[in-house]
Parts: structure tokens; C-alpha cells; sequence
């Protein structure tokens, strides 16, 4: 199976998981909180289109390279899971 049908397969099966454990996670939810008072507060400057593009763009890659992140981490656990299984 190739890598990319792989992640999408992961992906798809984390999502349930994490959820479950993001909605009972105290920090997770503090953070979650703290984010919609910085989006707020952004929405809220006085910026030009030419600028609020260009933090638009820059919050897309971060989200997009965390996204990455979590699904090659999400992988990489499952691997590690498998290698010590089978160590055993």
C-alpha cells in the first residue's frame, strides 16, 4: 500500500480516537479556548487585504505541517506498537 493511501487510511480510523480523548483532555481544551480569543483578536485588526493574506497563508502551512505531523506521529505509533508486539 502506498504511503499516501496509507495516511488517508490512518487518518481516517485516528479520527474517532482522538476526538474521544481531545473532549476529556483539560489542557487540550484550555488551549482550544485560548485559540478562539487569538482568532478573535485577529479578526478584529485593522489590516489590509495584502497583509491579512499573507497571515492567512501562514496559518494554512502551519496547520497543514502540524496536520502532517500528527498523522506521520499517529503512524509512527502504530510502528513502534508493532515492532515491540512483535519483540515479545
Amino acid at each position: 500500500m502506498e504511503l499516501e493511501k496509507l495516511k488517508a487510511y490512518a487518518d481516517r480510523m485516528r479520527e474517532p480516537a482522538i476526538q474521544k480523548l481531545l473532549s476529556k483532555d483539560d489542557v487540550y481544551q484550555t488551549e482550544c479556548e485560548a485559540e478562539r480569543k487569538a482568532e478573535q483578536k485577529y479578526i478584529s485588526l485593522d489590516l489590509t487585504d495584502h497583509e491579512r493574506r499573507i497571515c492567512d497563508s501562514l496559518l494554512r502551512s502551519l496547520d497543514a505541517r502540524w496536520m502532517e505531523y500528527a498523522s506521520d506521529s499517529y503512524l509512527a505509533g502504530w510502528s513502534d506498537a508493532l515492532t515491540m508486539f512483535r519483540n515479545l
